[in-house]
């Protein structure tokens, strides 16, 4: 695709101007809709600013916040559960935070404690028993008052102790 002069002077304008990054940018045209500026994607933008040789490759190794993806070290170690609503039906998942493998998914009409007990024991009876859950603090896994402070004990945190 070819790009118009003043689209390219736009673009060099916003870099010099701001600082921008070709992301930024393209949202900012495509936002805005500047007079006589055509939108285009970020990887033009991209192309503008390297053959203009304003994009200079930075000399270090940028640091990346939450990107560490944490895991345990053995498969049983910690399942994860999570209720997800899909359509007018729930579907709830264990998932073995080790090896990312699913002990056991299933959907129902009602995001229940019954049902979620009723899954956890069809896995344990096939797979074992992991060494702890992780859930949410949904109804189904968690007790709290309505103003969201823990009450006790719940019944799925009971019946897996």
């Amino acid at each position: 695709m070819a790009v118009d002069d003043r689209t390219k002077k736009f673009v060099l304008m916003q870099r010099e101007k701001y600082n921008w990054g070709p992301g930024r940018i393209e949202r900012y045209i495509r936002k805005m809709g500047p007079d006589g500026i055509q939108p285009i994607c970020h990887n033009l933008i991209y192309r503008i600013l390297v053959e203009e040789g304003v994009n200079q490759l930075i000399d270090f190794i940028r640091k990346t916040w939450g990107k560490q993806r944490f895991e345990r070290m053995h498969s049983n170690s910690l399942w994860q559960a999570d209720f997800k609503l899909t359509d007018d039906e729930w579907m709830l998942t264990f998932l073995d935070d080790h090896s990312r493998f699913i002990p056991g998914a299933k959907i129902e009409q009602e995001a229940t404690t019954e049902f979620a007990l009723r899954l956890f024991e069809r896995c344990t009876k096939k797979y074992g028993f992991p060494e702890q859950v992780l859930a949410d603090q949904g109804t189904q896994f968690y007790c709290a008052d309505k103003r969201g402070r823990e009450r006790g004990e719940s019944e799925f945190t009971r019946t897996l102790r």
